[in-house]
């Protein structure tokens, strides 16, 4: 940052505005579950998880 270059600002007020609220908020666990019932999940829960 020498104070010479310039840098790009957007602002997001807008989108703000009409974004859903809560909308990334992770599902229940016991939806989740039922949502893998009787089948094999490991693999998916993993990438779900985020190899935790």
């Amino acid at each position: 940052k020498d104070g010479k270059s310039l840098r790009l600002v957007h602002s997001l007020e807008p989108l703000n505005a009409v974004t859903i609220a809560h909308s990334g908020l992770p599902p229940f666990t016991e939806q989740l579950a039922e949502s893998f019932a009787a089948r094999a999940c490991g693999g998916a829960l993993d990438l779900y998880v985020g190899y935790d």
